[in-house]
């Protein structure tokens, strides 16, 4: 590949967040001895929404409303599909037949069996492919990957796991989110487990193993199912730890993760809000360790040779990015590729049949 030849489908909320972290990684020349990167469209239906993308990024050349006009492009080679959740799927397709590699907002659709056509269409039009389970890329999680597997002998047998998934309900058009489409199962297909918790359950068996066995009760207490709005989870690790996971969308002005790891030595507690993040270690015979986000920042792009430049503010949105642009240039697999949100698909599956059926489902 020559050039990176950049369309984004959604602009709005997520989709703007991609478009920001793209510009400043162009402006800011991360590759610019590598390769050359453009943004060279961006889509959506709102046209006002355009209008505004156009005040700000006077430079993109492309502007569409329908994405099928995108697709016909042929100076775009590289997509981003950033729509609601229900629209990704034939979109994906129908850009895999284009011959355009592309990443993929979670969660990718509603079945396992769309998800395999997806798989189908990336291998027949060998195309690369990165889907958006962010938190792989965020620093921190990177951090307690690292350190779990240098600590395993000293930290002992990791027995639990505690994982809280708050956040405000993501559909109330005002504050930190004014869409309305995640309330709309024609859009959304499901809630907080399946639109957030994907997220979680891909971090965790990214770092710990596969899940085994899960049982669950998904509730609706905003009464708009199948939007769920309260999971309650309980997993086994292929390690032996079990795992609770809590996910809420709440009326609280609140969007935060909380675990706690025990292990046979030590103990864990991981704090991460879109404003806070940071790491407590309490281990046998030593004193309490706290790391902040700064610094492990710093020791991530380090190690992702990044030093040469600034702290990302968009952090993991930022390195997803660049991980994907990487992929891209050295012409090699993306990850998280579809087969790991498969996985986490199967999961999510799993939990809604696990509390309809109110038994435990082994894998």
């Amino acid at each position: 590949m020559d050039e990176i030849k950049i369309g984004i489908i959604g602009v709005r909320l997520q989709g703007n967040d991609h478009l920001r972290a793209l510009h400043t990684i162009i402006t800011e020349k991360y590759f610019e001895e590598k390769i050359s990167i453009r943004l060279m469209a961006l889509c959506d239906i709102d046209d006002n929404l355009l209008k505004e993308r156009k005040e700000e990024y006077p430079d993109i050349p492309y502007f569409f409303t329908d994405y099928r006009e995108l697709l016909k492009c042929d100076d775009i080679n590289t997509v981003y599909i950033v729509t609601p959740t229900a629209l990704h799927h034939k979109i994906f397709l129908a850009t895999a037949k284009a011959g355009k590699h592309i990443f993929c907002e979670k969660p990718l659709t509603d079945t396992i069996e769309k998800i395999d056509d997806m798989i189908r269409a990336r291998d027949e039009a060998g195309i690369i492919c990165q889907v958006g389970l962010v938190l792989r890329y965020e620093p921190i999680f990177w951090y307690i990957k690292k350190i779990y597997n240098t600590n395993k002998n000293s930290w002992g047998a990791l027995q639990n796991i505690i994982f809280r998934d708050d956040q405000t309900k993501p559909y109330t058009g005002t504050g930190t989110h004014p869409s309305k489409w995640r309330s709309d199962p024609n859009l959304a297909y499901y809630g907080c487990l399946f639109e957030h918790s994907i997220h979680d359950i891909d971090i965790l068996m990214w770092i710990f193993g596969d899940i085994k066995e899960v049982f669950s009760k998904v509730k609706f207490f905003a009464k708009i199912p199948p939007i769920e709005d309260s999971v309650c989870a309980t997993f086994e690790l292929s390690n032996g730890a079990t795992v609770s996971l809590n996910s809420i969308w709440y009326n609280v002005e609140h969007d935060a993760r909380n675990i706690e790891l025990f292990f046979e030595n030590a103990f864990l507690q991981i704090s991460f809000s879109n404003f806070k993040r940071k790491i407590e270690i309490f281990e046998k015979g030593k004193k309490k360790l706290k790391i902040n986000e700064t610094k492990i920042d710093k020791l991530y792009r380090e190690e992702m040779k990044l030093s040469s430049h600034e702290r990302f503010w968009l952090m993991g949105y930022g390195y997803e990015n660049i991980a994907f642009l990487r992929s891209l240039i050295e012409d090699k697999n993306a990850t998280p590729s579809l087969e790991d949100a498969k996985k986490a698909h199967m999961v999510v599956d799993a939990c809604y049949k696990s509390s309809k059926e109110q038994k435990l489902i082994k894998f």
